[in-house]
């Protein structure tokens, strides 16, 4: 496989972001395959990075910009492709807007040998903005550069999406892939102990009290569950809280003060060692999001051990078999989340090989390496393709 030179671009970076897919992919393309790799951001203000030991031997930072404007972004980020589009063999950007098909644009113009990477990463919530619609003037305009973008790859990160979206990418000409979401897997588990030592805990993790994330079904469901079966379980919500959890939180503990004991909350945790000690002690791990891409942290939690129970969004269809290593409940429907995990307390799900299960599918199939060859693999195909044609 050629060493390419890679450029990925990425609109208003965050702080733990090198640690997700947008910091991840770039590093193990250079790791994996050998690219040299720019990732190129924008930051809306001055903060410090959570920076993975050793990033930068392998992929160098470019922050074309730290401003609140999206405009001068967008300028700074095409002045960056200007300059550099002649020497970029893969040019890779995230999320299907204006300012990506943009820079896309103006890449193939001035390197139309290049090979022009979008990584869309949508839920289905932008499902609507594919049907013909008079109200959505502006999603129609997106969707006519959309359609006549010289974009060469496109990625999905989930089978569900993949299969919806294929039709309508395909009239407009382009090529839809899978490309699914990593997960740090170079420290080896030794599973089976993992599983065995659990703690009866269930945990949440995220950024508690958005609408996305939808922490409050947790709540509801576990008002919902009697005191007198919970016998050691106890409940763990990890992560930034809104004020509004926090008060929804406190009206639970006034009606059910039994419950104060059982529940622990805790502020983010930066340090990903710290992070996984957490997945590890959880016997089971709880999403409740409305909407997700993928869901990152339900293939972290299943590396390491945790039995998931999740709302049918993102990729956990794929991470629990359908449903059948685990359980999904329906958004919204805390009774339903209720009854799923007072089966686990009592004992009528087993979790054990479950949970293996899952470890085992993230280890074989979600691993950031395979995740990298294989766009590494799309990219050859293309450019062989553009050789013989």
């Amino acid at each position: 496989m050629t060493a390419l030179r890679l450029a990925a671009g990425f609109l208003r970076m965050q702080p733990n972001l090198l640690h997700k897919d947008v910091g991840q992919l770039p590093l193990h393309l250079s790791r994996e395959l050998g690219w040299p790799s720019d990732l190129v951001y924008w930051m809306e203000e001055d903060f410090d990075l959570i920076v993975p030991p050793d990033y930068s031997r392998w992929v160098r930072r470019v922050p074309v910009s730290v401003s609140p404007s999206r405009a001068r972004h967008t300028l700074m980020f095409l002045n960056y492709v200007r300059r550099h589009a002649r020497s970029i063999d893969v040019l890779l950007v995230y999320h299907l807007t204006s300012e990506s098909l943009f820079n896309i644009a103006l890449y193939k113009a001035l390197n139309p040998r290049g090979v022009a990477v979008l990584k869309l990463d949508m839920d289905h919530r932008a499902l609507v903005g594919f049907e013909p619609s008079p109200l959505l003037s502006k999603r129609r305009a997106l969707m006519k550069l959309f359609a006549s973008s010289p974009v060469d790859l496109l990625t999905i990160e989930t089978e569900w999406m993949y299969e919806r979206l294929l039709p309508h990418v395909t009239r407009m000409g382009h090529e839809l892939h899978v490309l699914p979401i990593g997960v740090d897997c170079e420290d080896p588990i030794d599973i089976q102990p993992v599983v065995a030592a659990k703690e009866n805990v269930v945990l949440t993790a995220g950024r508690l009290g958005t609408v996305q994330k939808n922490a409050e079904q947790v709540l509801e469901a576990i008002e919902r569950l009697r005191a007198e079966t919970l016998g050691d379980w106890q409940f763990w919500f990890v992560g930034t809280r809104s004020a509004g959890f926090d008060d929804r939180l406190a009206r639970l503990l006034r009606r059910r003060p039994e419950f104060a004991a059982r529940i622990q909350t805790r502020d983010f945790v930066s340090s990903r060692e710290e992070l996984s000690a957490i997945y590890r002690r959880a016997r089971v791990f709880c999403l409740t999001s409305r909407w997700e891409s993928f869901g990152i942290v339900l293939a972290e939690a299943a590396y390491n051990g945790c039995y998931l129970v999740s709302t049918d969004v993102g990729a956990a269809p794929e991470l629990t078999d359908r449903g059948q290593q685990g359980q999904l409940v329906p958004v919204e429907d805390a009774g339903g989340l209720a009854q799923a995990l007072e089966r686990i307390i009592t004992g009528s799900v087993r979790t054990e090989s479950a949970a293996l299960w899952a470890h085992s599918n993230v280890k074989t199939n979600y691993n950031w390496p395979k995740v990298a060859r294989r766009l590494g693999d799309l990219v050859d195909r293309c450019r062989s393709r553009r050789s013989t044609a």
